[in-house]
């Protein structure tokens, strides 16, 4: 509850935050760097985090290939790193520019697999909270079955 709460709070601050600083910084050149660094960023950290939770799995609980969440989370992941990562191709090699047919074809193909796999995780939330879990299920058998052996009891 800690969390969720410091997200609500913390999420909406730093927007916040974002927006004023666009507004004093919208003519500096001390923040050329910015974009270049922000582009490194969003390649390298999720890269970074399909590393450790790939490792994790390895090395004990956590295998995300075995869980359709997990599996999920990190195409989705790799489609980001993918799609920014020709972005950030772009801006470090091409001026700035996706300029090649190639180029713009990975791109909208990027961004279509990252359409796709939010729809994917869509259908596995449904699918996870649309029914019973298993194990709720069977708890409610074995309450069933416990109250007709208080009522064998009962009658003895």
């Amino acid at each position: 509850m800690k969390g969720t709460r410091t997200a609500w709070i913390a999420g909406p601050s730093l927007v916040a935050l974002w927006a004023v600083a666009g507004f004093f910084f919208d003519s500096s050149t001390h923040l050329s760097w910015l974009p270049k660094w922000s582009l490194a960023a969003v390649v390298l950290i999720p890269l970074a985090f399909i590393a450790l939770y790939t490792a994790q799995g390895l090395a004990g609980p956590g295998k995300w290939w075995r869980t359709d969440v997990g599996t999920n989370l990190v195409w989705l992941l790799i489609a980001v790193v993918f799609g920014h990562g020709l972005i950030a191709w772009a801006v470090f090699f091409h001026g700035g520019l996706i300029n090649t047919p190639g180029m713009a074809w990975a791109y909208i193909g990027s961004l279509l697999a990252e359409t796709l796999i939010v729809i994917w995780r869509s259908v596995i939330w449904l699918r996870a909270f649309h029914r019973e879990p298993p194990i709720l299920a069977r708890l409610r058998e074995l309450e069933a079955e416990n109250m007709t052996l208080r009522e064998r009891l009962r009658e003895t």
